[in-house]
Order: structure tokens, then sequence, then C-alpha cells
């Protein structure tokens, strides 16, 4: 198996690992990879040793870790990744099938039973991962949840916000379109939002 290459790979780092950093920075630095962190996991059954012995029991929480999805300009063994990032080479998966249910997964996307995780925390260095990501999650989104999203980055702000704000944070994670179809919609909710603040505030 070790030998066999691949192009695309997933990967699980925890951060008690004392090797943590040096793992998070080389994959980061050798690889076109995405990723986001992962706090708020549970575990979905029981767990046990080989022995019968209890491990984790299913509600409870895991340890914070990472998902990364990589992808490698040419095939590589999960051998040569795991040598590279000082990664136990049990924690790498070559991804055999659909490369955009691993980047779905990244936030849980389709799978009910477990956290759901913002399309925000995920994050990369590679700009066409991101574009591709996004466009994965918001093309399979309704235009209601579209401007759902949009509007939770008002309710989440604790101060007044522009509309060239509002405007980038759509263009940033990809619903510029739906700002812009709806300009007059969201200069309404930006007004009615801003309206809470005293006009005297300073920007």
């Amino acid at each position: 198996m070790n030998n066999k290459r691949f192009y695309n790979f997933t990967c699980v780092i925890y951060e008690d690992d004392k090797r943590f950093q040096e793992q998070f920075v080389a994959l980061k630095m050798n690889y076109d990879c995405i990723y986001i962190r992962h706090d708020k996991d549970l575990f979905d059954e029981d767990l046990y040793d080989e022995n019968m012995n209890l491990l984790h029991s299913a509600g409870e929480q895991k340890k914070p870790h990472y998902h990364f999805v990589i992808k490698c300009k040419n095939a590589k063994t999960i051998s040569s990744i795991a040598k590279i990032c000082n990664i136990d080479e049990h924690m790498i998966e070559p991804i055999k099938r659909s490369f955009n249910g691993a980047l779905k997964y990244l936030i849980h996307y389709g799978c009910d039973n477990k956290y759901q995780y913002s399309v925000d925390e995920v994050e990369s260095l590679n700009i066409n991962l991101i574009k591709r990501f996004r466009k994965l999650i918001f093309d399979d989104t309704s235009e209601e949840e579209q401007t759902e999203k949009i509007e939770d980055f008002l309710k989440n702000s604790t101060q007044r916000v522009k509309m060239s704000q509002l405007g980038a944070y759509a263009r940033n994670i990809g619903l510029w379109n739906v700002f812009r179809r709806n300009l007059s919609y969201y200069k309404s909710v930006l007004d009615e939002y801003n309206s809470r603040f005293d006009y005297n505030e300073r920007w």
C-alpha cells in the first residue's frame, strides 16, 4: 500500500502531539492543501481497545485536531508525505474516490449527525483551493441560505459596518453574485443594523 502513488490525500494531526507545529508548517509549505481545526467533534459510538477496555464513550468530545486535504502536483506515496512532515503513516489516507467529497467533509457538509463547522473556518494558502471549496458548498446552497450567510456577518459585528465592508465580505466568501443581485435589500438591512448604534459614533 505504501508504495502506491496518489495525487490527493487527507490527513489528521492533533494539537497535543509534540510534533504538531512541525507537522502543521511542513504540510502548508510542501503541498497545496486546505485545512480546518475541529474542536467540537464527538465520538459517534463507544470505542474499545483490543482487550475490550473502554477508551471513549459515545458523545465524548474528541481532542482538538486539524483535517487537511492535500493536492499534489506529482503522485506521492503515503510514506513520502509521512517522512517529510513527520506524521505517522496511519494518519494519512489517499483520496481514491471523490476529492470534492473530501472538501465537503472539512465542515461535515452533508453529515447531519456531526457538528456543522463554518465555511469561514476553512483556510488555505492556495486561493484556487479556497475558491473551489466555496463554490462547491455555495453552489449546493439555496440563495436564501446564502443571503443568511451574509446577514450573519452583521449579526456577529459589534460596530457599524460600511456597505463596502459588507460587499468585501461577500466577495471574499464567494457570494458576490448574490450580494450584487440583492444590493437594495442589503442596503436596507445595513441601514437597519447600523441604526442600533449611536450616529454620533466616529467611524
